[in-house]
């Protein structure tokens, strides 16, 4: 097991993997490590391969997600953090925190997604332990078919504001967040169920580049789109 350290003499906070991981900016950590501890895999780890992670498609085009872990009396499991993205380049955005059950010995745990995005659905799950340490992680990937909706945005290129259409989200509150396709975050937050058929982002304190915009209406299927901030275009 390979753990990262924020600061010299593996201080402050820590992120570990037993597997490959090509990209540390999902796990909010990139650029951000001073120190490396490498130990054994002990026998509660070994257990959380990424087999253990299952994605399957559910019935209305949901994802179920599901995995099992090894509970031990030494190093007992707190909670599990499930998150989903669009790509396994960008910080994963959390979905929900599964308690951890009263019990040892293998057990199983499920979780449904009711509103993926049409195209690939990455999914982590994050195994918080009762000491603190968050020492296994498992990420994949589940492509959701079917005919991608079309994010009506304008203009784009953008200078100081966007506007985007969100009538056929009538009386639904919306979250939403604004990210550069690097990974960076710059602006989120929740339009209330009383929008209008128009919704304006505010862009005036964000830099020229590519970006995303991810909308995730209370009953709809989330939507992107990207677009290009030039402000001397």
């Amino acid at each position: 097991m390979i753990t990262l350290y924020q600061h010299t003499e593996y201080g402050d906070s820590s992120i570990s993997f037993t597997s490959d991981d090509e990209c540390l900016a999902n796990n909010s950590f990139n650029d951000s490590a001073s120190s490396i501890k490498i130990e054994p895999l002990t026998a509660d780890l070994r257990a959380l391969c990424k087999e253990s992670l299952r994605l399957t498609k559910a019935f209305g085009q949901k994802t179920n997600v599901d995995w099992f872990v090894e509970q031990v009396e030494d190093k007992k499991v707190k909670q599990y953090i499930i998150k989903h993205g669009i790509s396994e380049y960008y910080e994963l955005e959390t979905l929900s925190v599964v308690p951890a059950k009263d019990a040892t010995g293998i057990l199983e745990y499920n979780y449904t997604h009711d509103y993926p995005i049409v195209g690939l659905n990455f999914y982590q799950v994050i195994i918080q332990y009762e000491d603190g340490t968050e020492n296994y992680q498992m990420l994949d990937d589940i492509e959701i078919n079917g005919k991608p909706e079309t994010l009506f945005i304008a203009p784009n290129p953008a200078q100081d504001f966007l506007k985007v259409d969100v009538s056929k989200f009538e009386n639904q509150s919306i979250d939403y967040f604004v990210r550069a396709i690097d990974g960076t975050h710059h602006i989120e937050g929740t339009f209330p169920a009383d929008h209008g058929d128009k919704i304006e982002i505010d862009l005036r304190n964000i830099q020229n580049g590519l970006y995303l915009i991810y909308m995730n209406p209370e009953r709809h299927r989330a939507m992107s789109a990207k677009f290009v901030i030039a402000k001397d275009y």
